[in-house]
């Protein structure tokens, strides 16, 4: 009775050890080899403009609270740029520093949201060749039709976030910028 055991065992033992080796062989050879194919994909130039999107989160439309007028349509667009805000202040004899109040957009629920000013531009030329933004000021700053003289415009913190290939990323311009 101990052999009949012993030999139950071992022949046990051995189809648990081998099963796995001849369902793996079965398999391999019922897959019919490998196959390579290729794909094509021709891209045409887009022709904008594109909605505005969240500088924050470039991948969620907003509607701006205050959306100034869209640029030319084309491949190559100016989106959205943010209306600068000073708000109210006192007048002064000494040198003073005022800082843009934040934009405001709302988002897909209609809520009011608040991020940094910014420009958005859109190349949907497909040719990576570059573009340069320019800012102009169309005349000089005005009190109640008086100029306001020594007037610079600084940006800070200049970023620029850049979807290529659905790709995010953010490149840092510089810290200070005066125009």
């Amino acid at each position: 009775m101990d052999k009949l055991i012993l030999k139950s065992t071992t022949l046990l033992a051995g189809i648990l050890i081998s099963a796995p080796m001849i369902i793996t062989t079965a398999s391999a050879a019922t897959t019919g080899g490998d196959y390579t194919s290729s794909a094509n994909l021709t891209l045409q130039a887009g022709t904008g403009p594109v909605d505005p999107l969240d500088p924050t989160d470039p991948t969620n439309p907003v509607t701006p609270v205050d959306p100034g007028t869209p640029g030319a349509s084309g491949n190559l667009t100016v989106d959205y740029g943010s209306t600068l805000y000073f708000g109210t202040q006192s007048i002064s004899t000494q040198s003073k520093t005022y800082y843009a109040h934040p934009d405001m957009v709302k988002d897909q629920s209609n809520a009011v949201k608040v991020v940094p000013n910014y420009v958005q531009v859109t190349d949907q030329s497909g040719e990576l060749s570059g573009w340069t933004l320019s800012l102009t000021q169309a005349s000089d700053l005005h009190m109640e039709h008086q100029q306001i003289l020594d007037m610079h415009l600084v940006v800070h913190k200049l970023a620029l976030p850049v979807a290529l290939f659905l790709e995010e990323t953010a490149l840092l311009l510089g810290n200070q910028v005066t125009l």
